[in-house]
C-alpha cells in the first residue's frame, strides 16, 4: 500500500503559502480518472484586492475544462463586480459571479463544446474580518471555531425528495433558458453564506465530496486540529489526511480525485499561537502515527 500511496499522492512540492494572516496547506490524490482532474486555487492576497484572500475547490465530471476555466477566472470576475468594488454587497457579487462565469463558459464553449461537462465549486473569500462562502454541488467547506465544526457551505445533490437542489457549473444540456437561474432545476446560482470572524476561528477546510464520503466532517476537523496541536505543518496534515482516507476506506468506490485545502487563521500571530490553542482537549481520531523528525 505504501508504494501505491506514493504513486498517487503525486502533487509536486509547493513553496509554503503564508503571510501574517494565513498559513495554507493542500493535497490532491490524482489520476483516478484521467481528464477529470480536480482543480484547486488558493491566493492569500488577491492581486486586484490585497485585503482579500481566496480559496476554491472544483470537482469536475465529464471532463475538466469547465473546472479549469472557473479555477483560472472566477476570482477575477468576483472582484470586478460593482457590488464588490463598492463593498455594498459582496454576497451578491459572489452570486452574480457564479452566473457570469457559467455564461462565459457557455458563450465561449470553454467546456470544450460538450454539454455534459460540468463542475462543482466551493469558494471561500476572506476579506478583512468577514468570510464569504459560495457553493454549487457537493464539495464542502467547514471551519473549526473553538474546536467545534461550523458548516460554511450547503451541499447540493439531486434526490427524490429535493430534486431542485442541484446546482452546478456547466452541464448546459440540463439547463433551461437561463432567464431565471434561481428557479431552475439545474443552475449555477450558488448558495452564499457570510460569517463574522472572531478570535475563536482556528482554521478552514475545503474539500471535494470524496473526502467527506470517507470521513465524517467532525472527524476531519479533529484529525486536523489534533495534528496542528502537535506542531505539524498544514501541508503534512493534508498529506496524512489523504493517506488516512485511502487506507481506512474502500478506495474501489472512488471515481475521481481527492482534494483538500487547509487554511490556518493566524490573526497576525505566529503559528505557535494556533498550535497552543489546538492543544486543548479534543478527542483525536486514529490515523497514521506522526514521525516528529519528518514534521
Amino acid at each position: 500500500m505504501e508504494n501505491t500511496l506514493s504513486n498517487i499522492l503525486n502533487e509536486p512540492e509547493e513553496p509554503p503559502c503564508q503571510n501574517d494572516k494565513f498559513l495554507v496547506g493542500n493535497c490532491c490524490v490524482r489520476e483516478w480518472q484521467p481528464g477529470r482532474r480536480d482543480i484547486h486555487t488558493y491566493i492569500i492576497s488577491l492581486k486586484e484586492d490585497p485585503t482579500a484572500s481566496y480559496y476554491a475547490v472544483f470537482d469536475p465530471h465529464g471532463g475538466d475544462t469547465v473546472a479549469q476555466y472557473a479555477a483560472k477566472h472566477l476570482h477575477e470576475i468576483i472582484v470586478q463586480q460593482t457590488e464588490y468594488t463598492t463593498g455594498n454587497d459582496i454576497e451578491k457579487a459572489l452570486r452574480e459571479s457564479f452566473l457570469d462565469i457559467d455564461n462565459e463558459i457557455l458563450q465561449n464553449e470553454s467546456g470544450g463544446g460538450d454539454p455534459f461537462v460540468g463542475s462543482t465549486a466551493v469558494v471561500v473569500l476572506i476579506k478583512e474580518d468577514k468570510l464569504y462562502c459560495g457553493n454549487v454541488g457537493n464539495s464542502r467547506a467547514i471551519a473549526s471555531v473553538g474546536g467545534q465544526v461550523k458548516l460554511l457551505s450547503v451541499e447540493h445533490k439531486p434526490t427524490a425528495e429535493k430534486p431542485r437542489l442541484y446546482r452546478i457549473l456547466g452541464d448546459f444540456e440540463l439547463k433551461l433558458a437561463h432567464e431565471k437561474p434561481v428557479d431552475e432545476l439545474f443552475t449555477a446560482y450558488p448558495d452564499v453564506e457570510s460569517f463574522q470572524l472572531t478570535e475563536n476561528w482556528e482554521f478552514v477546510i475545503l474539500a471535494c465530496d470524496g473526502v467527506w464520503g470517507a470521513m465524517e466532517q467532525a472527524d476531519v476537523l479533529k484529525f486536523c486540529r489534533h495534528r496542528i496541536g502537535q506542531g505539524m505543518q498544514p501541508k503534512k496534515i493534508c498529506d496524512e489526511l489523504m493517506q488516512y482516507c485511502l487506507t481506512h476506506d474502500d478506495i474501489t468506490h472512488l471515481t475521481g480525485d481527492l482534494t483538500i485545502i487547509l487554511v490556518c487563521l493566524l490573526n497576525g500571530k505566529p503559528y505557535s499561537n494556533l498550535i497552543t490553542r489546538c492543544q486543548t482537549a479534543v478527542e483525536p481520531v486514529s490515523g497514521p502515527v506522526s514521525d516528529p523528525e519528518s514534521q
